[in-house]
Order: structure tokens, then C-alpha cells, then sequence
């Protein structure tokens, strides 16, 4: 099957999106990323492993919605997959990081890519959030979850820089 005008349209906007991040990581100042700026709070680093952990997740999640309607899917904040990934990635050298985003930003689009028309339709159960087409889950969590995050990412480096308490 060949792919969609919205599947290539979502795929380049995770692709844009993870360029942003890439390019904001290669210029940003080592000694601010390993530190959380308060108390349970993450640091730039685990934000990061954060965002490479998801894109992998939730595109995959996308694809296999599309494949298997009315499936359920999603995971918690406590989920091992996921604050797994944090922990094992949070000390990453900086190119390391790079690296992980950058592949799991191919993965992502690669995945996203890969459905057809009338895959952006097709719904699965959201383990919270009840019944969600695929071109739901792609958007809130792909989309709008990695540009939030990177607004956090942002704005986290520049707590830790100013020693600033959270808002």
C-alpha cells in the first residue's frame, strides 16, 4: 500500500520537530543537562531520553492501531519501559543522546510513513482516555507531546542556568 499525503505530513512534522531538538542539543552547555532544576523534578538529559523513549513508543503504538482496530493501548507514567529508558539514558554523553534521538526520530518516521490512506482513521481504546482514532493518538502523543516537551527542555536549561526556583 502506499503511504498518504497525511502520513508524509506527520512524518515531517516529527522530523522538523526532532531537527529542532537536535540542533537546540548541539549548542547547549554540557554542565546544565544533568541537573534536575528542584527536587522530583528531571533534568534537560532525562527530559530528553524521555522524548527518544516516547517517539519510538507511540509511533510504534500508531502502526499497531492501525493494524488491529479497536485495540487498547497506552502505558502509564510509571510504566518500566518507559522510566526505565530514563534512568538507563539520563547520563548520556551528549552525542550519545544526539544519536538516540536522531534514531528513534528516523524509527518514528519511518513508522508514521508507513500507513495508508484511511490509517489515520482507524481507532484503538486509550487505556485512559477511552476511544481514539490513530491521527488522535499521532497528535497528542507524538506532535504535541515532543513540542511540549521541548519547551520544557528549554525551559528547565535555562532554571538550572539562573539557579531559579520553578514558576
Amino acid at each position: 500500500m502506499e503511504a498518504s499525503a497525511k502520513s508524509a505530513e506527520v512524518a515531517a512534522q516529527v522530523g522538523g520537530l526532532v531537527a529542532e531538538v537536535a540542533g537546540w542539543l548541539e549548542g547547549a552547555d554540557r554542565s546544565r543537562l544533568y541537573t534536575a532544576p528542584a527536587e522530583g523534578e528531571w533534568s534537560v538529559m532525562e527530559i530528553l531520553a524521555h522524548i527518544a523513549n516516547f517517539l519510538t513508543y507511540w509511533s510504534d503504538a500508531v502502526v499497531e492501531v492501525a493494524a488491529h482496530p479497536g485495540q487498547q493501548f497506552g502505558r502509564g507514567p510509571d510504566d518500566t519501559d518507559r522510566t526505565g529508558y530514563v534512568l538507563a539514558h539520563r547520563n548520556d554523553d551528549p552525542a550519545a543522546m544526539l544519536s538516540c534521538l536522531r534514531d528513534a526520530g528516523d524509527h518514528a518516521r519511518v513508522q508514521l510513513s508507513s500507513l495508508p490512506d484511511g490509517g489515520w482513521e482507524i481507532t484503538g481504546i486509550d487505556r485512559r482516555r477511552g476511544e481514539m482514532p490513530t491521527s488522535e493518538i499521532a497528535r497528542r502523543h507524538l506532535t504535541k507531546h515532543l513540542a511540549v516537551h521541548f519547551e520544557e527542555v528549554k525551559a528547565t536549561y535555562a532554571r538550572v542556568a539562573s539557579g531559579a526556583a520553578p514558576d
